[in-house]
């Protein structure tokens, strides 16, 4: 199976993967006020800087999905993260699963459907004046 070595700080944290994985990912997330012209208020989501190894099983018809965790770390500046793509047997066992939300092919069209209608109505509605004002009709 391909697998992801995560290292926070030099020390190995998790190797994870599962031979049922079609989403595997190590992500720092950093939130809050991170920079000195951030407006952050007392109203905002407290500031959270994370890592965390996850991935998604795709396990085929008629079998449920999962949302998988292999670490949930919190992070701060000067932390190191290193990761490394291997092919491996072994992997550490997860620490979390949750289901996956199923949604149908014809769910999935309609989604991209509606998805790109509103792309496509944000450009026609922004570029009108410049090309139908000009009385260059084609």
């Amino acid at each position: 199976m391909i697998a992801l070595k995560v290292k926070l700080n030099g020390r190995k944290i998790t190797t994870a993967g599962t031979e049922d994985l079609s989403v595997l990912n190590a992500s720092a997330t950093l939130r809050g006020k991170l920079g000195s012209k951030t407006l952050w208020t007392e109203d905002d989501p407290p500031e959270c800087n994370r890592l965390r190894v996850g991935g998604l099983t795709s396990r085929g018809e008629g079998k449920d999905d999962e949302h998988i965790d292999w670490a949930k770390k919190s992070l701060k500046v000067g932390d190191s993260i290193e990761v490394t793509i291997l092919e491996t047997k072994k992997a550490n066992k997860p620490i979390s699963f949750s289901p996956a939300k199923k949604t149908s092919e014809k769910e999935d069209d309609e989604r991209r459907e509606r998805e790109w209608y509103e792309y496509a109505k944000s450009h026609y509605f922004r570029l009108k004046d410049k090309y139908e004002g000009t009385g260059n009709a084609e």
